[in-house]
C-alpha cells in the first residue's frame, strides 16, 4: 500500500499545475458534455478517433444528445470525475462511472436513428458479458462508460491516467467488487491492459450483423490494427488495490 501511495503521488506531481481534478457536479454538465462531443465527433474533414463516428458520420450534436443524458445523471451521483483546466476554464477530461445495474436513461431510446447500430452493438456486447457468469447484483460492478476521454489538445498530459487512478480509488472506497470498461480501439485496449484489465467479451467489426448487414466492417478495413472490435474488459477490486 505504501508503494501504491508513492506511485500515486508521483503521478500527480507529473501533471501540470493548471489541471484540477474533482467530482462531476451539476454545474459542470454542459462543459463536460462538450468535452465528450469535441473528442468523439467526426471532424469537418471526416476524421475521428472513434470508429462509430467515422462510420456513421456522428457529429457534435449527435454526441451531445447521446452523452448529455448520461452526464446529467452522473452529475447527481458521487463517482464520476472531471479534469478542469484553470487557464482556460474548460473541462479537459471526463470519466463517467456508474453502477453496472443502472438502466439507460429514458431518453436513450429516443435517440435519432443514426445511433441504432451503435446501440445494438453495445447491447450485444453487454449480453455477451453478462452471459459469462453469475447474476450481477447492485453495487457489485463499477462501470466506466465509453465516454471517458481527454480533450484532443490536452492528450498526452497525463489526464487520462489520473482519471483512471482516481476512479479505481473511488470504486474501492464504495466497496465495488469488479471494475469494467468498454474499448472500441486497440489503443484503449492497450491502456486497459496496462491498468490490469483483461478482455472478457467482444463484438468483431468484420462480420457483426445489424439487420442482416455487416455495418461495422468498413471500420475494420479502414484501420485493421486499430478498429477491429468492440470489447469489454474487467478487473477485480481488492482492498489493497493500487495502480
Amino acid at each position: 500500500r505504501v508503494r501504491g501511495a508513492a506511485m500515486a503521488a508521483a503521478a500527480v506531481k507529473a501533471l501540470p499545475a493548471k489541471f484540477k481534478f474533482q467530482r462531476l457536479t451539476p454545474d459542470l454538465v454542459k462543459p463536460a458534455t462538450e468535452c465528450i462531443a469535441t473528442t468523439f465527433a467526426v471532424s469537418s474533414t471526416g476524421s475521428s478517433p472513434d470508429p462509430f463516428s467515422w462510420l456513421f458520420n456522428l457529429r457534435k450534436h449527435h454526441w451531445r444528445s447521446m452523452a448529455g443524458m448520461f452526464v446529467e445523471r452522473a452529475a447527481h451521483e458521487s463517482i464520476s470525475l472531471v479534469c478542469l483546466n484553470d487557464e482556460t476554464g474548460d473541462v479537459d477530461g471526463v470519466m463517467l462511472n456508474e453502477d453496472w445495474k443502472l438502466h439507460a436513461p429514458p431518453a436513450y431510446r429516443q435517440l435519432s436513428s443514426d445511433w441504432r447500430p451503435v446501440r445494438a452493438a453495445f447491447n450485444d456486447l453487454h449480453t455477451r458479458f453478462k452471459s459469462r457468469g453469475p447474476h450481477i447484483m447492485d453495487g457489485e460492478v463499477f462501470h466506466a462508460l465509453i465516454f471517458t476521454c481527454t480533450r484532443p489538445e490536452a492528450q498526452g498530459s497525463g489526464i487520462n491516467r489520473e482519471l483512471w487512478r482516481r476512479s479505481m480509488e473511488t470504486a474501492q472506497n464504495h466497496n465495488f467488487k469488479e471494475f469494467v470498461a468498454e474499448a472500441s480501439t486497440a489503443s484503449t485496449r492497450r491502456a486497459l491492459d496496462a491498468l490490469g484489465f483483461r478482455e472478457v467479451a467482444s463484438v468483431p467489426f468484420a462480420d457483426w450483423l445489424f439487420e442482416g448487414q455487416e455495418v461495422l466492417s468498413e471500420a475494420a478495413e479502414e484501420k485493421p490494427d486499430e478498429w477491429d472490435r468492440l470489447s469489454i474488459h474487467a478487473r477485480k477490486i481488492h482492498s489493497d488495490l493500487w495502480v
